[in-house]
């Protein structure tokens, strides 16, 4: 009984039409892209936890085994050198040693700073990702209900068909009408069946790519709410987009990575610390030969390097590093430019939307009249059958244009909201 009533629940859910807001979730939980962005973000945060590690230093464990020709001490001795003096020429050695960078010209800070800014924008590119996302699914989404609305409209005006094809076989069976205008309203029919099965590939085609975003089959979509009206944008602070943002941070990168460069300028500064025991079994020649001899050792040492010339290889990174802070400046100026240019054009299709759809409504009036009085003038001889499906056809373009403009208005709509980045929200 219980697997019964699973199945039946299964077979519901499956049977209820899919929101907008579901497919959205669906789209967002099974993206394999923001999966990637995802990890890409866990990434750069290890990589700004390893950078930070390194300037601490490393702390070791160290061991060897050397053999020599000639015998040693165990530890380095100023001479003069007792006979009593341990030495060995197998010598082991266990240790624990520290080393770390004193002073890098700023390199390593600027490293850190670098791997930080990288995880900014990885966070920022993991949002515009969701942005992207959710413009695509909810495209496609529209799309579906505009072609699904479109597709039922058709239905109906097809069953108009074959009810006139009937009227007109009847007609001309009783000598009222030509036989030519039979043959007309067939042509007319075989053309709308071509025209819906157009639609239906379409369908399922817009069906794959949605199913491909949610990785969940396509069956009945719930239709939206869509109120045809002006609508005001907030367009005064494009430079808060993050997709600016990212590419203000990939210049401050970039400035520091100059640094970098610039940082072999700089004299390199490093410590290094030794603790640790030297052993071994004295030698053959030494008079306590066989007996076995330890010795702690340690040491803390400071190292100073300062390259005096390098014949250009600094000065040419530099300047390679200046050159990709243009890069960035170039590519920064360009999409500030392209954002202006989407945004004109995106209020622009608003515009041509709501104008297209006043316009359709209109016509799609119009024309269910005028189809009304040509279909009296043709029943009573005054036009003729080419005047009619011409009517009827002219009411069908009208009304799938009203569908579509409807949906495209919709959509318009999404996609400023996805250039404000604010579709998510």
């Amino acid at each position: 009984m219980i697997k019964k009533v699973s199945i039946l629940s299964l077979l519901a859910i499956s049977s209820m039409a899919l929101t907008l807001d579901q497919s959205v979730d669906l789209a967002l939980k099974n993206s394999t892209k923001l999966g990637e962005i995802k990890l890409n973000k866990d990434i750069k945060k290890y990589n700004k936890e390893q950078k930070q590690g390194l300037k601490y230093g490393e702390l070791s464990i160290v061991g060897s085994f050397d053999h020599y020709n000639l015998p040693r001490t165990l530890a380095p001795i100023a001479p003069p050198i007792s006979p009593n003096t341990p030495t060995t020429q197998d010598l082991f050695s266990v240790g624990i040693n520290y080393s770390v960078a004193l002073f890098t010209g700023f390199a390593q800070t600027k490293s850190v700073e670098i791997e930080e800014l990288q995880q900014n924008s990885a966070v920022m590119l993991e949002n515009l990702t969701k942005q992207q996302i959710i413009y695509n699914v909810k495209s496609l989404y529209l799309s579906l209900l505009s072609l699904n609305k479109q597709l039922s409209s058709l239905d109906e005006y097809l069953q108009a068909q074959k009810d006139l094809v009937e009227i007109i076989k009847t007609e001309v069976e009783l000598g009222k009408k030509a036989y030519i205008d039979e043959l007309k309203v067939q042509n007319d029919l075989e053309a709308t069946k071509a025209n819906k099965q157009k639609i239906m590939t379409n369908i399922e085609i817009l069906k794959a790519s949605l199913a491909y975003f949610t990785n969940s089959p396509i069956e009945n979509l719930k239709d939206i709410d869509i109120n045809v009206k002006g609508i005001a944008f907030d367009f005064s602070d494009l430079s808060s987009l993050e997709k600016l943002r990212i590419l203000n941070l990939t210049l401050k990168a970039q400035e520091k990575k100059i640094d970098i460069t610039k940082s072999s300028y700089y004299p390199q500064v490093s410590l290094n610390g030794y603790y640790g025991e030297n052993f071994g079994y004295n030698d053959s020649d030494n008079i306590n030969s066989g007996d076995f001899n330890s010795e702690n050792i340690w040491q803390v040492g400071i190292k100073v390097k300062y390259n005096l010339y390098d014949f250009g290889s600094r000065s040419a990174a530099v300047e390679s590093a200046k050159l990709q802070k243009l890069q960035s400046k170039i590519k920064m100026y360009d999409t500030q430019r392209e954002i202006q240019k989407d945004v004109n054009s995106a209020i622009a299709k608003f515009k041509e939307s709501i104008a297209n759809y006043k316009s359709a409504s209109s016509q799609y009036k119009l024309l269910i009249e005028t189809a009304e009085i040509e279909k009296v003038r043709y029943d009573n001889g005054a036009s003729t059958i080419n005047d009619l499906l011409f009517i009827n056809a002219q009411r069908e373009l009208s009304k799938a244009k009203m569908i579509d403009s409807k949906y495209n208005y919709q959509k318009a709509i999404y996609y400023i909201e996805y250039l404000l980045e604010k579709g998510n929200k």
